[in-house]
């Protein structure tokens, strides 16, 4: 597995359904809030459609960059992962996992959350 480098925003997990269908998985652990990123002059939160793509495009800048230093099997895999977001951008099932742990520190349940990060959902 490819070094993370800093700076560079990727999804915590992208797995495909036995329909084909792509779901993105960013998991939260106790009290964790979502992320955010800059987006030129704008912050743009975990779970907004401007956020999903501009983690789209930075997977695919560092793609670029880097597909002479990964092996046959990593490129292959990665251009499928991209080729598969490009394709299904409008249908991306985009969840987050949160952990809830009590006072004790023991885990005590799962709460998914689902978000709308299709493009025709952004807000201008």
């Amino acid at each position: 597995m490819e070094k993370r480098e800093r700076n560079v925003k990727r999804f915590d997990q992208i797995w495909q359904d036995g329909q084909g269908n792509i779901h993105i998985l960013e998991a939260k652990g106790g009290s964790s809030s979502l992320g955010a990123a800059k987006l030129g002059s704008e912050v743009v939160q975990q779970g907004s459609p401007a956020y999903t793509t501009k983690v789209i495009d930075e997977m695919k800048d560092w793609f670029d960059k880097n597909r002479n230093k990964i092996t046959r099997q990593q490129k292959q895999d990665y251009q499928y992962t991209l080729d598969m977001l490009d394709d299904q951008r409008d249908t991306l099932q985009y969840k987050v996992v949160r952990q809830h742990i009590n006072d004790g520190g023991e885990p005590t349940g799962v709460q998914v959350t689902g978000y709308d990060v299709k493009p025709s959902s952004q807000r201008h």
